[in-house]
């Protein structure tokens, strides 16, 4: 069946990111619609989706206990066939760089290097794991800017990413406890214990929420890019931190964390309308 194959790569977490590296071509001086753009997109969408999977094979154990309806430790999908599968998808997404430009093809190489890291070392250590997914999460804004030969206005979305992507690692962590105990990672919470993960987690985003504002104050940004970000991003990480001290499980941190990415869209938007 395909859907499991399509279910394993979570196609909206990929076409967030691919929808991130048109944005940050989007935000430049230099935007042009164009073959190489179009590639980027793609192979952006592939390697994300090949370590979505990659990622599950390694979690196999894991997943069982924290998320056991996923395609894999479901039965859906072989662990055979989900290595496969995450091979054939870096391939397509290399490939698409590698048509786009050399440039391209650096950066999705250094991308692929480091997701293979994180899934087969960092993934178990306190915080460098987080911060390694977080910075490959804010090259989606430089890949897309690199595509049209741009690099006007992507500081700030990259550092928003970073800062967003950091946080939220962090919950995942938090949701993931018990899976994680049982496998034996040294995630944060389980090495720092949950409080520090949720006071660091919500400094994070505080500080975030401090970061969209600047832009605005020192006038590089619009009031449209404002008002988008106050009501859609900043009122949705502040009812996301409330939620969270009110009530940390593992399920309600499941739906939280979810609901983040109706942030991430909202954020896209915000940039876009300082275009406007």
């Amino acid at each position: 069946m395909v859907i499991p194959y399509l279910r394993i790569i979570r196609p909206l977490n990929c076409l967030i990111t691919a929808l991130s590296v048109f944005v940050g071509a989007f935000l430049t001086d230099s935007f042009q619609f164009s073959r190489t753009l179009l590639m980027a997109c793609g192979s952006a969408f592939f390697i994300s989706a090949a370590g979505n999977v990659m990622n599950d094979v390694f979690d196999l154990a894991i997943d069982r206990i924290n998320k056991p309806s996923r395609p894999l430790p479901a039965g859906q999908v072989s662990k055979y066939q989900a290595v496969l599968w995450t091979c054939l998808l870096f391939l397509a997404g290399i490939l698409l760089a590698f048509t786009g430009s050399i440039a391209l093809f650096n950066i999705a190489l250094l991308t692929t290097l480091g997701l293979i890291l994180y899934s087969w070392i960092l993934k178990k250590t306190p915080l460098l794991g987080n911060l390694l997914v977080s910075f490959l999460s804010s090259l989606t804004f430089i890949y897309g800017a690199v595509a049209v030969n741009g690099f006007r206005w992507i500081f700030y979305p990259a550092l928003f990413a970073f800062f967003f992507h950091l946080a939220r690692e962090i919950s995942k962590t938090i949701e993931d406890m018990a899976g994680d105990q049982l496998g034996q990672a040294r995630t944060l919470p389980l090495y720092l214990g949950k409080s520090f993960a949720k006071v660091l987690l919500t400094l994070i985003f505080v500080s975030l929420l401090f970061l969209t504002y600047l832009p605005y104050y020192w006038g590089e940004y619009n009031l449209k890019y404002l008002l988008v970000t106050l009501l859609g991003v900043d009122s949705g990480i502040i009812a996301f931190l409330v939620l969270l001290w009110i009530n940390d499980s593992p399920s309600f941190l499941r739906r939280l964390n979810n609901l983040l990415k109706l942030n991430m869209l909202a954020g896209l938007l915000a940039l876009v309308m300082n275009k406007f």
